[in-house]
């Protein structure tokens, strides 16, 4: 495993990690596997006074030696850490996390980056304190010394009910993961978590809607070129994910635009859907390399084992979809880093209500919504509304998580995320940003070709649903859809074995849970061998009401559950 691990009153021993680089000083020892890729970015060095350790990809590298006037990456870093020896990161961009001893004082500063997909774990028990890069690392750790690992129940819930885990907790007693934009400091024996950026929603812009879509235009080029220029400089193909959304469309067609053609994109849906159907004409017309990778039946869904172990625990298997049969698909290729569509509906305001921001409500962000949920108060403090509440507690925590299942093989990010796109992205007024009216108006205005293929969210042309809504094939499709959907809520009533989906489902889980038995079997005999590892009588009440009550949704969390008890527990 790829990683690093910090330890603190803890003695040398073995750990997870392949073939780690060690360093040390008194009783505090670093061990860093570095992924063998961009390794001129990646740093793991002490002087007298410090140790450093960089992981992962940093996009703007070139950019700040040219700042600081400096001829060498680690010279930079050297006075970025004069300069601001405690928030230095906020001036990195890309897929990092990093850590930094000062020997003089035993400070530790451990930190994530802006987007939070680079995990960090920690742990204080007893006389030991623990980091590391991924939960396995760090249990492992804390079982080698004699720690038993225990549930958090409150998080299992929470697992269960929102596919991902909230305010910073694991499904572990004890450990806590370092959200987007936080790091730890460590001094005296506390551990203290701290924020040295922030994407805020307010105040907004004061700009006209073109001025806001040149600006939006100019840093979103900037930041694919920022990925696509590091790949190009070791020498990496360029992969993008791609789909019939706009996300991942912008990002592979301004990629293009800017010149780059040595591209693979990937696409992973039902076949013949129309994800399928527009990625594949896309990537045609742009010239790039396509792999279609066909979800027909679900089978990838009992890989939750698997998935389980790579996202550590930390959300369900289901939001993984195809992305870990696609990191095995491409190995053979040379890719550097995955660039995805994620969280790009964050500046289409997907996640507000109405005309205006309204206050935080964990209680709405449900994958499963069969048994209660109760969420501390206190957890809604930390945000100013609901959308910020989200890109933390949601999008950040979740979404960006899909990034494990393939982090041990390439580098993944998105520029959605990029730090200098979003700050901007974020705040543009709420009246362009709802209903993807800034997206549809930057499409059509900046790229129109690209707004010519179907848009699987309208089931029309970009430029088709600017114009109108009456579009004929919609209108039709709309009420099929609207008959299908009484169709199916009938069948689950009176617990008919029927569902009847379109090819526009990229995951059908109940058409696939009545006619693939061969799954089907799966997650019944999964449920039945493991529901007995929950001790907790409450929460194994909530997990069987959820999987004899629910939907196939419902049952795919609560096995998703289940795994994380088989592996852990």
């Amino acid at each position: 495993m790829y990683g690093f691990l910090i330890t603190q009153g803890a003695p040398s021993q073995e750990t997870p990690l392949e073939n780690p680089k060690t360093l040390s000083y008194e009783d505090i020892r670093f061990y860093y596997s570095p992924l063998p890729k961009f390794e001129k970015d990646h740093l793991f060095y002490e002087d007298e006074e410090k140790i450093i350790l960089l992981d992962g990809v940093i996009f703007n590298s070139r950019e700040l030696m040219a700042a600081h006037g400096c001829a060498g990456w680690r010279e930079t870093i050297e006075q970025m850490i004069r300069e601001d020896p405690e928030t230095y990161q906020k001036e990195l961009r890309g897929s990092f996390c990093g850590a930094l001893l000062q020997k003089g004082s035993g400070e530790m500063l451990i930190f994530t980056n802006h987007s939070g997909e680079k995990t960090v774990f920690y742990s204080r028990q007893a006389d030991l304190f623990a980091a590391a890069s991924h939960n396995d690392i760090l249990t492992a750790v804390l079982k080698s010394q004699g720690l038993s690992i225990q549930p958090d129940i409150q998080a299992c819930r929470e697992l269960m009910c929102c596919a991902s885990i909230l305010h910073g907790k694991t499904p572990f007693l004890g450990i806590r993961r370092l959200n987007a934009g936080k790091y730890l400091l460590v001094r005296e024996g506390n551990c203290e978590e701290l924020r040295y950026h922030m994407f805020r929603n307010i105040p907004e812009h004061e700009l006209s809607l073109e001025e806001c879509i040149e600006e939006l235009d100019k840093r979103f080029r900037k930041a694919v070129d920022r990925i696509f220029s590091k790949n190009e400089e070791y020498g990496y193909q360029g992969e993008c994910d791609l789909s019939g959304g706009l996300d991942s469309r912008l990002a592979t067609w301004v990629a293009h635009d800017l010149g780059y053609h040595n591209i693979l994109n990937i696409c992973y849906c039902q076949s013949g859907n129309i994800d399928h159907t527009t990625s594949k004409k896309i990537a045609h017309d742009l010239g790039n390399e396509y792999i279609f990778l066909p979800m027909d039946g679900g089978n990838f869904l009992k890989d939750l084992d698997e998935t389980t172990g790579k996202f550590g625990g930390q959300v369900s298997h289901t939001v993984c979809t195809g992305a870990n049969q696609a990191m095995k698909q491409i190995a053979g290729h040379t890719i550097g880093i995955c660039c995805t569509g994620l969280l790009g509906e964050l500046h289409n305001a997907y996640w507000t209500e109405g005309a205006v921001h309204t206050p935080p409500n964990y209680i709405k962000i449900r994958y499963s919504s069969v048994v209660p949920l109760e969420v501390p108060k206190e957890y809604s403090t930390n945000y100013d509304n609901y959308e910020q509440m989200n890109l933390y507690e949601f999008s950040a925590l979740l979404f960006m998580s899909s990034a494990l299942v393939r982090q041990q093989e390439y580098e993944v990010t998105s520029p959605f995320v990029d730090t200098d796109f979003l700050e901007f992205a974020y705040r543009i007024p709420l009246k362009w940003r709802k209903d993807y009216f800034l997206t549809m108006s930057w499409m059509t205005s900046r790229y129109p070709k690209a707004a010519q293929y179907v848009w699987q969210t309208k089931r029309m042309p970009v430029d088709k649903a600017f114009r109108h809504q009456f579009y004929f094939p919609k209108l039709l499709d709309d009420g099929r859809t609207l008959a299908v959907r009484c169709i199916n809520k009938t069948a689950r009533i009176l617990h008919f074995p029927i569902q009847i989906t379109f090819k526009s489902d990229m995951n059908p889980f109940d058409l696939w849970f009545c006619t693939n038995r061969s799954l089907r079997e799966f997650i019944n005999a999964y449920y039945q061998e493991n529901i007995g590892r929950i001790s907790d009588p409450q929460l194994q009440a909530d997990t069987r009401k959820t999987f004899e009550q629910g939907t196939a949704r419902d049952k795919l969390q609560a096995i998703g559950l289940l795994a994380v008890y088989k592996r852990y527990f």
